[in-house]
């Protein structure tokens, strides 16, 4: 089964389980999630979990240099002679948002190697649910 037919069937899943309205470009969306997922094991195996290690931290500290690389490459992706790494990078910019996501969780959760201490500022726009905007207001507490 490839990704465009699993993403069939979790289509018909969400249609008849959640009665979602799913069209072609929501599929299409949920196959890329699914590349993302599948780029994400591959990596994984290989890493064995290291982007926990670092905790959020290191999550964003990732998300920015991605966002940097895939921005900066934007100017000569037309003449890029191997554009599928573009592609690459963006779908682990996708792993990285998640890994930070799952690392601010933990953290809240007060498991052990989430990730380093923030301030009470940070904390509560962090509780609140407002993890991307937080990364302005972090200062680190050594």
């Amino acid at each position: 089964m490839n990704v465009d037919q699993i993403a069939r069937h979790i289509t018909t899943l969400l249609q008849d389980e959640l009665a979602l309205d799913i069209d072609e470009g929501d599929r299409e969306h949920l196959e890329m999630m699914l590349e993302a997922f599948l780029l994400y094991k591959q990596k994984n195996a290989k890493y064995k979990n290291l982007w926990k290690v670092g905790g959020w931290w290191d999550s964003a500290h990732h998300i920015r240099h991605k966002g940097l690389r895939i921005g900066g490459l934007l100017e000569g992706f037309k003449e890029d002679h191997n554009p599928s790494e573009r592609i690459e990078d963006a779908l682990d910019l996708i792993n990285y948002c998640l890994f930070f996501v799952r690392n601010v969780r933990a953290m809240l959760r007060g498991e052990q190697g989430s990730g380093r201490k923030v301030t009470g500022r940070a904390m509560r726009n962090i509780s609140e649910g407002e993890v991307f905007d937080v990364l302005q207001d972090i200062r680190i507490i050594e």
